[in-house]
């Protein structure tokens, strides 16, 4: 994680900020946003303001400052397109689980990331994240993932899978591990919180994306 600003104030300025998920190592994190800044510049040369998000990383400019503002409006939404075998049981489990990880991400975890699992039956198991830009408040988090997993019966509901993303933080839950177990539990230790500034991210996908046409 790293956010900038550049210019001379108070009309000439350019705010940035740059996130990979935290279970992603840093050859990934570089690689993803380094496609990301090439991918802005050739696609939004001209805009003022505008975010990429990829499975791994975000990045995001504008001439105005949205350091530490919460931005919770739902922009885009994904779901898998397999639906589940034992639906009132899986929205229970999955309300359960990302009811936990959201207050884990948001008050716990020193990188405004949680992820975990919880199962369903025997043999299904659902795998959650939750995830914050780490430059909000832990109630502005809080408060975003929550209104993220609210959107879940709006997207998903039924379904083996889903992904709602905000600009201030998104949320995953599938039935295979989509991120790297181990480095997950490492990245929401107490030892792994990140150096002010700055600070050193996986599965096959069938989700089908929706979005709000920004």
């Amino acid at each position: 994680f790293a956010d900038n600003v550049t210019g001379a104030a108070p009309n000439d300025q350019a705010y940035g900020l740059a996130q990979c998920r935290a279970d992603v190592n840093a050859s990934a994190c570089l690689a993803c946003l380094d496609g990301s800044a090439r991918h802005m510049a050739a696609t939004c040369p001209s805009q003022k303001e505008a975010m990429l998000i990829y499975d791994e990383c975000l990045l995001r400019h504008s001439n105005e400052s949205f350091f530490g503002a919460a931005d919770i409006l739902v922009r885009f939404w994904y779901w898998n397109t397999q639906n589940t075998t034992e639906p009132e049981e899986f929205r229970s489990r999955l309300g359960a689980l990302m009811g936990n990880l959201t207050v884990r991400a948001a008050f716990v975890s020193p990188r405004m990331f949680a992820a975990g699992e919880t199962a369903v039956t025997p043999f299904v198991n659902i795998f959650g994240m939750a995830q914050c830009t780490r430059n909000l408040a832990a109630d502005d988090c809080n408060r975003c993932l929550v209104s993220a997993v609210a959107f879940i019966p709006n997207c998903c509901d039924g379904k083996q899978g889903g992904r709602v993303i905000c600009r201030s933080c998104s949320i995953r839950f599938e039935v295979y591990p989509f991120y790297n177990v181990q480095a997950a539990q490492e990245a929401m230790s107490p030892a792994a919180a990140p150096v002010p500034g700055g600070g050193p991210i996986n599965g096959s996908d069938h989700s089908v994306p929706r979005n709000t046409g920004e």
